[in-house]
């Protein structure tokens, strides 16, 4: 089991689920066609220390994503491994630089942008989006004033991106909260723009374009500078 089959066993939480269980087999293993039914088969001889039961190590797993998967699903996963306590980022630079050729920019990539304070996916996967907008430049779960706690901060842009989750945000007490704070924020001085879970994990188009258009208008809501 490996890729993000094996983030899955390990506990992780990742962008979507994998169509199909993910198993690594060596290069000239021979498989019958129904032995490579209801799998996504990948070829690679690993070591034996890559292996804990039958399953891919946990930083081979999150190599193994960085180097296969688009952006926003591996980072998911290596922030999730990194929040999970078992994995650092320094453990995987490090694997990045001497993993395979093939994939080792992606997996330098994910390295350099890996973060633990990501609260999840959601927030994983739009971070990543964000790396691709030029002069946007975001920081994960920063405190903005007294007023609370932001998904993803842009100090330089002074804007505020959250991920709102109907699952945190579907009460009234919930939804009377969150326009106090947006309002807090506001009044700070910043621009604030919500994605909803569909948005970011469906409509990266629509992100992407929001996204490009508050970069070009710039800050014109910076807060008047203290007296």
């Amino acid at each position: 089991m490996s890729h993000l089959s094996a983030a899955q066993h390990w506990g992780w939480k990742i962008k979507l689920p994998p169509e199909l269980p993910v198993v690594t087999v060596p290069r000239n293993r021979k498989l019958t066609d129904p032995q490579r039914a209801g799998i996504d088969i990948r070829w690679f001889n690993l070591h034996p220390d890559d292996i804990r039961d039958g399953v891919t190590s946990r930083l081979r797993t999150v190599g193994d994503c960085s180097r296969s998967e688009r952006l926003d699903a591996a980072l998911a996963v290596a922030d999730s491994a990194v929040r999970s306590g078992e994995v650092t980022p320094t453990q995987i630079r490090v694997e990045a630089l001497a993993g395979p050729r093939t994939g080792r920019p992606a997996a330098l990539r994910v390295a350099d942008a890996v973060d633990g304070r990501a609260a999840n996916p959601f927030e994983s996967v739009l971070r990543a989006i964000c790396l691709e907008i030029p002069g946007l430049l975001v920081e994960p779960q920063v405190w903005v004033g007294e007023t609370g706690r932001v998904d993803l901060l842009d100090a330089r842009n002074n804007l505020i991106l959250e991920a709102d989750s109907w699952e945190f945000h579907g009460e009234r007490s919930a939804f009377v909260r969150d326009v106090r704070r947006y309002t807090c924020f506001v009044r700070l001085g910043y621009a604030v723009v919500r994605f909803t879970w569909e948005e970011v994990m469906f409509e990266q188009d629509y992100v992407r374009a929001v996204l490009t258009d508050m970069v070009r208008l710039g800050p014109p809501w910076r807060a008047p500078a203290a007296a």
